[in-house]
């Protein structure tokens, strides 16, 4: 489907402050070691460090340029336009270079020998305040089996396919995890529905056509609202948030340095 166009309208750039929607991300680092054994798992999260074990018949490597950034829940990437927008470039007239939204990661690279595998998955472990954005329908969750742990975390597990071909030795392989924006910041338009990244929701025409979010002051304070409340959910912080007699300001920049982690597992099981 073709990209919605947001409305040509002049509307006042909210200012939230730079911890409103900033980077939601989850940084992950150290992922170049691999635990290899009987049944290789692999496994790597923000700010942990990866043991290797060398012995067992099942490897994993990864492709030389797999890059591991952030899943950002950022503006679309050169929108500075609009209520919501992407900060600019302090020194210049375009947009800065980062955080702008990036909702998916792909990992690519072998794994064998082929004969000895039974089950190759991908396990994202999300945080805990993943639940309520995705109640909330802000955020919708990579495909695949999803699990509640006992710590409030998501585990989400997805099978990973291998290509056709030779029965023994290595096989590549790819798997992308990918993340959407929920129906929360959906526009429906000649029958269609989309959901689309809020820095263009709240400039589209439809949703001030719904009188959901006018350009009134009410209508941009609920704006910010929202924007505040995505970024509260995702670090876990909305019901601190939202108390009653809770001060929004306080509690937001008590959060505004909190960082995310996340963890990826590369699980191959021998059979």
């Amino acid at each position: 489907m073709a990209r919605l166009t947001k409305n040509g309208y002049k509307r006042k750039m909210i200012v939230f402050g730079a911890f409103l929607f900033m980077s939601i991300a989850l940084t992950v680092t150290g992922f170049a070691a691999w635990v290899m054994s009987t049944n290789a798992k692999s496994e790597g999260a923000g700010n942990v460090e990866v043991g290797v074990v060398a012995e067992g018949n099942l490897t994993i490597t990864l492709d030389d340029d797999v890059e591991f950034g952030n899943f950002s829940f950022e503006p679309v990437q050169g929108d500075i336009s609009g209520r919501v927008r992407q900060e600019k470039d302090p020194d210049g007239e375009g947009p800065l270079v980062a955080p702008y939204e990036n909702l998916s990661l792909t990992i690519s690279g072998k794994v064998g020998p082929v004969e000895y595998l039974d089950t190759f998955t991908c396990e994202i472990v999300l945080p805990q305040g993943f639940a309520k954005a995705v109640e909330l329908n802000y955020i919708v969750l990579p495909e695949g089996t999803q699990t509640t742990n006992s710590d409030g975390t998501i585990s989400i597990v997805k099978e990973i396919s291998l290509p056709a071909g030779a029965a023994t030795g290595e096989k590549e392989f790819e798997v992308t995890i990918e993340f959407g924006w929920g129906s929360a910041f959906q526009v429906i338009e000649g029958g269609a529905a989309e959901n689309l990244n809020p820095s263009e929701y709240f400039d589209h025409e439809l949703s001030f056509a719904a009188d959901k979010y006018p350009d009134t002051a009410e209508g941009n304070a609920n704006v910010k609202k929202v924007l505040e409340d995505l970024r509260a959910c995702v670090y876990n912080y909305y019901t601190e948030l939202n108390a009653d007699g809770a001060n929004r300001e306080d509690v937001i920049s008590d959060h505004k340095d909190d960082v995310l982690k996340y963890k990826v597992v590369l699980t191959a099981t021998a059979n």
